[in-house]
């Protein structure tokens, strides 16, 4: 049951023409070139992007990593929809690692433009494509598909589409692909915000050994490999169809761009090679010297031999270079497989597989069909097992007909049919078992057209049992030798030989032709070895320039480390500087608060002798009222004792307003206080202040209404009853007014109690202050300040 797919985000990632690393031997394609960017963007503007365009799921973005040397305008001709990202790459990129690198860097760095904070759950799926490729319409959806059907752990996962087709350009025909490790797969990781693998975190060849793979079946192909004039490595395979799973557009006009036609098929090819795209100088050369006897010489038999020679063949620059004596002799090689076009290529002795890989090189270029093997125990190498460069490069390059054994060359005979091997090369020390087993048992192996090479002559095989051993096959055999590197001898072993590889073996040293055939074997096997020279110097100055650059960069961050702890020192000199001037400031305030509070003491001393002239004044003038009221109690008994009863309740009320008012006044010295330890308390106290007065004029004015009413009492009191009852409605008013006071002195208590509160943690704070050895320090600034200060008052 398909199951809800967690949120994807799609990138398709296409390095467009990143700057290849050294190691890949591809230096010399020109991919700032002009002229190749433009048939670059033509097959991406013609295939590739049309079949993105296409899809039926359209959410995805194709980043397009290119080389930060790129022409800006090149860059935006390819950005004709929103959802082409290009991203620039820097252009010194020395190994596949750092493409690898530099490829997650540029996905890290969309992904926290785009979606910086992505869903729980989220995920991310990276497919890889070449600008010169294209997916089927409904890859994006039939991976949409399985993706729902698939829990994807955290160690991620890869869908493969096996099944694909190829496009001949040449031809315009179609042709049904089964590539199990094909590099057209999706991997699927969990996208939490941390590093990214991507799908091309390792070989798409290897790929398939991950623990979850998802393998997307169908009868419909996924993808189409589009094969033209500038392909790589891409030779036409599988089986043609008429009808396709779903065609692309543009074949002619691909054609007519390029100027030329594709190979129609793999015979096409033998018949018409087309020339090598560049010549360095000095093959133009040695190809005239060759060729000039041709021209000018009478016909002889050696002419037959030196002209082929001169095949391009010969001047093929072999993508893998190591250290090895086998250098000079990669010319010779690459003509000999030209000549024999061996099925079968058997090498023992792999090493670090630079004749190796030459072999295959050629083999994959003349698109014969071949099959290679090559056998080796790597008991030289510090792990004992197949060197994981040679193992990657065989992965990436040749995995469809190359295959690498970690057996002893003893055993591994076993493996081949006889009569199976047309090509055998020998390069590691013979002793005796491994002579034994070349005589009797490889031998049967070697097809009617065997040959076999014997790399180093003149060092392993020059004395004991090898060079026995030597001396037999070639009093037995037609040889070729070549002397260069360590030597290498060419026995033909079978009855059928190529009739130029048959004449070259006869000639011999003084004979016409011998010395011009060997020079140039020579001349451009020391090509060979001074490429893989000046690579190596030029890896050397690499490694020299980045410690340099390393250890600029480490000299650099000292210095900035330096100059950030001196940055931190100067801050804190600046804040020792501003809390000394900060403590000064709190001293200085603190005497003025105490002056204040001085000020305020006195004056809140006056405002206590008004309040007691106030009370004697109020005194008196409640005598008065009393003898007002004495004489209208005569008059009226009943109403003189209640009045009289009021008078007293309102004595009590006045005590009860004098005690609250003594009690106030006490708060606000405790208040003048607590305002001396900070802003704080003094604006707390100046509220009081204010409240304190605001109650002194409401008591003003209640006894100015006090007034009036006593004295409208005395007027009623002449009229008797009718001024009675005019007191009576007042004296309640009174008392309303009294309990009002009396509630607002209960606010005032609980509002004093408060205050009382924080004087006390007010003062627990300075005692702390006085006690610290802070304050103790701090004494010399304060005698200071304040000696500063009784200057300054005695100057005034």
């Amino acid at each position: 049951m398909a199951q809800t797919a967690p949120p994807t985000f799609r990138l398709i990632l296409m390095r467009y023409n990143m700057s290849p690393p050294p190691a890949w031997g591809r230096g010399a394609r020109a991919h700032l070139d002009p002229g190749w960017l433009a048939r670059r963007r033509h097959l991406f503007e013609t295939y590739c992007w049309p079949s993105l365009r296409a899809q039926t799921l359209w959410d995805f973005t194709l980043l397009l990593f290119v080389d930060a040397r790129t022409d800006p305008e090149e860059v935006a001709a390819l950005t004709v929809d929103s959802r082409i990202v290009p991203m620039r790459t820097r252009p010194d990129i020395d190994s596949a690692e750092e493409m690898l690198e530099e490829v997650q860097a540029g996905v890290r760095r969309h992904l926290d433009a785009c979606h910086p904070a992505p869903p729980p759950g989220a995920l991310l799926a990276t497919t890889r494509l070449d600008s010169d490729d294209a997916l089927a319409p409904h890859y994006l959806e039939r991976l949409d598909a399985a993706l729902r059907r698939t829990a994807v752990s955290a160690e991620g996962a890869y869908f493969n589409f096996p099944l694909g087709q190829q496009y001949v350009v040449a031809t315009e025909s179609y042709r049904s692909y089964l590539y199990t490790r094909t590099a057209f797969g999706t991997y699927v990781e969990p996208l939490n915000g941390g590093p990214v693998r991507t799908v091309m975190y390792r070989e798409h060849t290897r790929m398939i050994e991950l623990d979850t793979v998802v393998t997307v079946d169908g009868e419909r192909p996924g993808w189409c490999m589009v094969i033209h004039g500038d392909n790589v490595s891409n030779n036409e395979r599988g089986t043609p169809v008429a009808v396709p799973g779903f065609r692309l557009p543009g074949a002619r006009e691909i054609a007519l761009a390029h100027g030329r036609r594709a190979p129609v098929s793999r015979d096409h090819r033998l018949r018409r090679a087309a020339p090598p795209r560049s010549r360095h100088p000095d093959e133009a050369r040695m190809s005239n010297e060759i060729s000039a006897p041709a021209q000018t010489a009478p016909h002889s038999p050696t002419l037959e031999i030196v002209t082929p020679l001169s095949t391009r063949m010969l001047f093929w620059r072999a993508r893998y270079l190591r250290k090895s004596p086998f250098l000079h002799h990669l010319p010779f090689l690459f003509w000999l497989i030209e000549v024999c076009r061996p099925k079968s290529y058997v090498e023992l002795g792999v090493g670090e597989g630079v004749s190796y890989f030459a072999a295959c090189q050629a083999l994959d270029k003349l698109d014969s069909d071949a099959h290679c093997h090559g056998i080796d125990t790597w008991a030289e190498t510090e792990s004992g097992t197949i060197p994981e460069a040679v193992r990657n490069h065989n992965a990436e390059q040749f995995a469809d007909f190359s295959r690498l054994v970690h057996e002893d060359p003893r055993a591994a005979v076993h493996r081949f049919p006889n009569g199976s091997i047309d090509l055998l090369h020998v390069d590691m020390d013979p002793d005796e078992s491994l002579l034994d087993s070349l005589t009797h048992d490889w031998k049967c192996k070697l097809s009617r057209r065997g040959v076999v090479l014997l790399h180093g002559v003149t060092t392993r095989f020059a004395e004991g049992p090898a060079r026995s051993f030597l001396e037999r096959i070639t009093a037995a055999y037609p040889t070729v030798m070549l002397e260069g590197g360590d030597g290498l001898l060419a026995v033909l072993y079978g009855a059928e030989r190529e009739a130029r590889l048959a004449k070259l073996a006869r000639l011999s040293l003084g004979m016409p032709g011998y010395t011009e055939v060997h020079r140039v074997f020579s001349r451009l096997g020391a090509t060979h070895h001074y490429e893989w020279a000046s690579r190596a110097e030029a890896g050397k100055a690499a490694a020299a320039r980045r410690k340099q650059e390393a250890a600029d960069k480490a000299l650099e961050d000292a210095e900035t480390q330096r100059a950030q702890v001196e940055e931190k020192l100067a801050v804190r000199d600046a804040a020792y500087d501003a809390r000394s001037a900060q403590i000064a400031e709190l001293q200085a305030r603190l005497f003025d608060l105490q002056q204040a509070h001085d000020a305020r003491g006195a004056e809140l001393d006056g405002l206590r002798a008004e309040r007691e002239q106030e009370r004697r004044d109020h005194a008196e003038t409640l005598a008065a009222r009393d003898a007002a009221l004495a004489e209208a109690r005569r008059e009226v008994e009943e109403k003189n004792a209640t009045l009289e009863q009021e008078r007293q309740e309102h004595r009590r009320r006045f005590d009860e307003l004098a005690e609250l008012t003594r009690a106030h006044e006490e708060r606000a010295r405790t208040l003048a206080e607590r305002t001396a330890q900070g802003d704080a308390a003094q604006r707390d106290a100046e509220n009081l202040r204010a409240e304190r007065e605001q109650e002194r004029r409401d008591h003003a004015e209640t006894l100015a209404a006090r007034d009036a009413a006593l004295t409208e009492t005395r007027r009623e009191l002449e009229d008797k009853t009718a001024t009675l009852a005019a007191e009576t409605d007042k004296l309640e008013a009174r008392f309303q007014e009294i309990a009002t006071l009396t509630q607002i002195a209960e606010r005032h208590e609980q509002r004093v109690r408060e205050l009382d509160e924080e004087l006390a943690h007010t003062r627990a704070h300075r005692d702390a202050l006085l006690n610290s050895t802070f304050w103790k320090l701090t004494a010399p600034a304060r005698r200071t300040v304040e000696t500063m200060r009784a200057v300054r008052a005695r100057g005034g």
